[in-house]
């Protein structure tokens, strides 16, 4: 096993690290690192604050400068690199005070999922000098150079997502300190400190150089395992059409829901369909619906009469997806709802809204809005492989 290869990265003329993008926080009162990328050997000139830096960008591309001490109270500053015929921007950056918020399922728990969430989110807005950054998951066996991810203002749709415990935390520092605060959310719920340690770090100490091998041992497994998913996925793409309305029901059968499929008995990783029929009152026709599904492990994506109006890929997250009322009837209409789980419990979990769970209800919505709920999903009667992958083709149907 290799232990120090980096990431290759394919850059323009000059970039910046992610971390430095719009909207970010740097931290205050001490010396500041900045780095990012340009052609192997190029000049790169840097500006912030009113100070200048120029460096020369290694032979892997890489270049960083250091600034002197920038205290909070400033305006929005812009951080400038230029190399060549090219420039990389961020612009509206604070100093403030910069916290990792990282852990396992404590700490991943979203905003969304917490009690009296929904309020704690409806006043998120009266914060915009909190940043958050939400780091999202990718493993990987070579050390990552740089990430995926970009800062974003504090408002009702990024505090959703982001660590409640990271958020509560951040802004109880902005209230107490005044400044502008900078949340890094990156936690992963499970796993152990071995994993995020280094392999150098693991092969130094003779206690912990077993699992070096064993990561060789699951490595090998993983690669197979991963490669099968992705053809999983592959083979239910849209193009199955279990998600169009006029789809046979007759060879699948009921699933209570909401619970992890293995406890009912589908003992599987891979790609699962629900689909459900409901009715809508001549009431709600011309309306928009608000369809609630609760959280989902861990990725999925939802139709409503053959029409995609949804998904996403946090296990923790309550799906809440609008029907736009141009497809609100009064009648038959068909949800269709496609999961995909690596490992671990997959499936539509939660817990019911109401006791009896009808399909459609009328809910207070604070927009004003009707909600429909799905309650009871089914599965086929017998699972089949698809390419590899355990799979239910029409996996999950309502009756």
């Amino acid at each position: 096993m290799t232990c120090s290869l980096a990431e290759a990265v394919d850059t323009p003329d000059v970039r910046l690290a992610r971390v430095f993008s719009d909207h970010g926080v740097l931290q205050r009162g001490r010396p500041l690192p900045v780095w990012g990328w340009a052609v192997p050997g190029a000049q790169v000139e840097v500006a912030l604050a009113g100070q200048k830096r120029s460096v020369a960008a290694g032979a892997d591309g890489r270049w960083m400068v250091t600034f002197d001490a920038l205290q909070s109270g400033q305006a929005p500053l812009e951080l400038v690199a230029i190399s060549g015929g090219s420039t990389a921007r961020a612009g509206d950056l604070l100093v403030g005070e910069v916290w990792v918020c990282s852990g396992q399922s404590n700490m991943e728990m979203s905003t969304s999922s917490v009690r009296d969430g929904q309020q704690e989110i409806s006043t998120a807005s009266g914060f915009p000098t909190i940043r958050l950054l939400n780091v999202d998951k990718k493993s990987t066996v070579r050390p990552r150079t740089d990430i995926d991810d970009t800062w974003t203002v504090c408002n009702p749709k990024s505090v959703a997502r982001f660590s409640a415990v990271g958020y509560f935390f951040g802004r109880e520092l902005q209230r107490g300190l005044q400044v502008p605060v900078g949340l890094i959310h990156s936690s992963w719920s499970g796993t152990p400190a071995q994993s995020w340690t280094s392999c150098a770090a693991l092969t130094a100490d003779p206690k912990l150089v077993g699992y070096v091998k064993t990561l060789d041992d699951a490595l090998a497994a993983s690669a197979s395992h991963d490669e099968q998913i992705t053809k999983a996925k592959l083979a239910a793409k849209d193009g199955t059409g279990w998600e169009k309305p006029d789809v046979v029901m007759s060879e699948w059968k009921a699933m209570d829901l909401p619970q992890y499929w293995e406890k009912a008995g589908l003992n599987i990783d891979g790609v699962v369909w629900f689909r459900q029929v409901v009715d809508i009152p001549a009431a709600a026709a011309g309306k928009d619906l608000t369809l609630g599904l609760g959280p989902i492990d861990n990725e999925d994506t939802t139709w409503w009469d053959g029409e995609k109006i949804g998904g996403q890929k946090a296990w923790t997250v309550p799906r809440e997806y609008t029907v736009p009322a141009r497809l609100v009837t009064p009648g038959r209409h068909v949800i269709a709802v496609r999961v995909v789980d690596a490992n671990g419990g997959g499936g539509i979990y939660g817990q019911a809204r109401a006791a009896g769970c009808p399909a459609w209800q009328r809910c207070d919505d604070r927009a004003g809005r009707s909600v429909a709920i799905l309650c009871r999903l089914g599965a086929p009667r017998a699972p089949r492989l698809v390419r590899g992958i355990p799979t239910c083709p029409p996996a999950c149907a309502m009756v």
